[in-house]
């Protein structure tokens, strides 16, 4: 950017010095042309002076018109080749970071895909696992209960069996000692299973409790990581937009500049051509 305003400034000093010196020789060569045209008239006649002055006038007339040409055509070609000099400068570094916008954005793409798909197949694992538990704490359950009504079951047809065989041979005082033994054991086996039970309810809802904070905390890691993509994305998109802005007044101020330097080229010219 810098060598192209210098060179920019190069040539318009270029022309300027060119111009002067073409003026200086132009205006030599007039005060020859005068000398010599005042020598003419002083030796011809004085009847000649009205057609000698015309032919002067449009001889000027002329030479004025073919460098104000010529000046003006070499100023156009070098605004010309300037403007699309700058134009195809823009154009290509316009390219080159549309071209690596997309790259950045295919890559970034990529990356949160590839989180989510992870972040799913964890989520998917620890669901699984924790089903699986629950379906073989489920089971092991149901055959503990199971075996309890079997076991119940079957020590009741004993105590029948017995209880009827030896009614016919035990009195009254035996019937109620086994009835008192019956009681107490009775309350033994209830007192310890319902200490099984209630061991066995407590180690469930200590795993389901333990469960339940494993899923929360896959769920908060993955809520955060995309709060975090989503303001990383945001951020970049703010990026390219203030980039863009950036570039966008640079251009603005370089044709304001352009501008300002060609209206006083213009400007310089027609005080020239005044003065003559």
């Amino acid at each position: 950017r810098d060598y192209t305003r210098l060179c920019t400034y190069t040539t318009l000093l270029q022309s300027l010095v060119r111009a002067s010196q073409q003026r200086r020789r132009f205006l030599q060569a007039r005060q020859a042309a005068i000398c010599i045209q005042q020598w003419t008239r002083q030796y011809l006649v004085r009847q000649h002076q009205a057609r000698v002055s015309l032919a002067c006038t449009c001889i000027q007339k002329h030479f004025r018109a073919h460098t104000a040409r010529t000046s003006f055509l070499k100023a156009r070609k070098a605004a010309t080749c300037i403007q699309r000099a700058w134009r195809t400068y823009t154009h290509l570094r316009l390219l080159r970071r549309t071209q690596a916008a997309l790259v950045m954005q295919a890559w970034v793409r990529r990356y949160q895909a590839m989180a989510k798909l992870h972040s799913m197949r964890r989520a998917a694992c620890t669901l699984q696992t924790t089903m699986r538990v629950t379906l073989v704490q489920n089971r092991m359950v149901d055959l503990c209960k199971k075996a309890v009504t079997i076991q119940a079951l079957f020590r009741g047809h004993m105590a029948r069996v017995a209880f009827k065989q030896a009614l016919h041979r035990i009195v009254c005082l035996q019937t109620h000692l086994r009835a008192r033994v019956a009681r107490s054991r009775f309350l033994r086996i209830r007192w310890a299973v319902c200490k099984l039970q209630h061991a066995w309810r407590a180690r469930v809802a200590l795993k389901r409790t333990l469960a339940a904070v494993c899923v929360q905390r896959a769920l908060r890691r993955w809520s955060a990581r995309t709060r975090y993509l989503s303001m990383r994305a945001a951020a970049i998109t703010i990026q390219s937009h203030v980039r863009a802005r950036t570039s966008r007044v640079y251009y603005k101020e370089a044709r304001t500049a352009a501008c300002i330097i060609q209206r006083s080229f213009r400007a310089y010219r027609a005080r020239v051509a005044l003065s003559r």
